[in-house]
């Protein structure tokens, strides 16, 4: 009975979220122009700066960038799908979901689902034009799947830290800066665009708490091998495998932690 209600309110709040994905072209658009100026702009000419191979490395600077272009994509899809929760506040849908008789956790997660969807196939996506535009990966099943794995872990906590915000703030424009005001620190010093090695020391200490940067270490694992991973900056292990195992546990974490804190938020909603 608990199960059945909980699904009642979970799923046409996860199909809304895919129905507005799809019909929203500007989303769609944006999917695709934003990831190939990354990587034909900044990779493709970094890629000439670098004669190919950055960093003494066997991979070439666009296929290092095209995991941060992924990562990123998934970060501001994540951070800014709290937008749909402050359009529902002002347009008065809200109220409808916190009067509905469904459990108010649904309304973060069934929208955390909806959104860690979204963000699982515009990393598809861009996957597949960093190929079209000359990345070089090593793909099979068995890693992609796990690489997906750890990229809904990281959507779902991101997406709970942006409806717990958008539980308290009202307006389009504050919530947006404290949007802008959390992704550019987290994108710029998880190592998506360069080593993380290479930042400040203090930075460096910062990195390695963000769960950007252990995605985008992951990413790089699965799609360029393990000497593109930061792991044994982020855990202090010379095994690979065990760092990849601790930063699985602990986006895990962060996305449990996350969730939690977002329907906690909306419980204490009033209408």
């Amino acid at each position: 009975m608990v199960f059945e209600k909980f699904l009642n309110g979970f799923l046409p709040i996860y199909k809304r979220i895919l129905r507005i994905s799809v019909r929203r072209r500007s989303i769609i658009i944006s999917m695709i122009v934003q990831p190939i100026l990354w990587m034909v702009v900044l990779g493709k000419t970094f890629n000439n700066i670098l004669g190919g191979s950055p960093f003494g490395a066997e991979y070439d600077y666009l296929t290092y960038l095209a995991c941060g272009v992924i990562t990123m994509t998934v970060l501001f899809s994540s951070l800014f799908g709290g937008m749909t929760l402050l359009f529902d506040k002002e347009f008065g849908m809200m109220k409808e979901f916190l009067v509905a008789p469904i459990p108010r956790s649904t309304i973060p997660l069934g929208n955390g689902a909806g959104i860690a969807t979204r963000s699982l196939f515009q990393a598809i996506l861009v996957l597949l034009l960093a190929l079209a535009i000359g990345a070089k990966f090593e793909l099979s099943l068995y890693k992609i799947l796990p690489m997906l794995f750890a990229i809904i872990l990281v959507s779902l906590g991101l997406f709970g830290l942006t409806a717990a915000i958008a539980a308290k703030i009202e307006s389009f424009e504050g919530f947006q800066g404290v949007m802008q005001l959390t992704a550019m620190p987290l994108f710029f010093v998880s190592g998506a665009i360069y080593p993380i090695v290479f930042l400040p020391q203090g930075l460096q200490e910062f990195a390695k708490y963000s769960p950007i940067t252990h995605v985008v270490s992951i990413i790089r694992y699965y799609l360029i091998g393990e000497k593109a991973a930061n792991f044994d900056v982020l855990w202090g292990s010379s095994h690979a495998n065990i760092g990849l195992f601790l930063s699985f546990v602990y986006l895990g974490f962060f996305a449990v932690i996350l969730l939690s804190l977002a329907c906690w938020a909306f419980k204490k909603q009033t209408i």
